[in-house]
């Protein structure tokens, strides 16, 4: 019996939402609204917001929701994340990250959403539909993670200005 608790206890402290978890952030303002789309097809509206409704760096408090608009396997996802992350020229750690990522993240279904908070800690935390799935504590991430939308260096310099605040 004592062999039984101890197992669940341990299985308790790794489910992700589960224990640690911090509400959406609230009283954010929005700062810009972007959609990407694919040839043809709408993948995702890209909705930022920060505690002054402006951006000009990418540091916390800043939460980007992805609502999808389409269904996207969790491997599909992550693939995507890695070669963007690699892109950008980000440090070795993003390896680690993927398969952190691997934990947290859901399979997305259509007009799912996939938000993302970065406080000003530094550390991030990941929403599916508003509900907590875990944190990435790695300082490094979130700026870097983050940087797929916003940086100088982003795949999609369109989105990056309309999301935060150019039109």
């Amino acid at each position: 019996m004592q062999r039984l608790c101890s197992l669940l206890i341990l299985w308790l402290c790794f489910l992700p939402g589960i224990g640690y978890s911090i509400p959406v952030p609230d009283g954010l303002l929005p700062v810009g609204h972007a959609k990407l789309k694919v040839l043809w097809f709408d993948i995702y509206h890209a909705d930022l917001f920060s505690n002054d409704g402006t951006f000009t760096d990418i540091k916390g408090p800043l939460y980007l929701k992805l609502t999808y608009q389409r269904n996207i396997k969790k491997g599909a996802l992550l693939d995507e994340t890695k070669v963007q992350l690699n892109l950008l020229g980000t440090n070795d750690r993003v390896e680690q990250w993927i398969s952190k990522l691997n934990l947290l993240w859901p399979d997305i279904k259509k007009k799912d959403s996939l938000s993302f908070y970065l406080a000003p800690s530094g550390k991030g935390h990941f929403y599916h539909n508003g509900i907590y799935i875990g944190a990435m504590s790695d300082p490094n991430f979130g700026p870097n993670f983050l940087a797929i939308w916003l940086g100088e260096k982003t795949s999609f310099p369109k989105m990056t200005k309309q999301l935060i605040g150019g039109r």
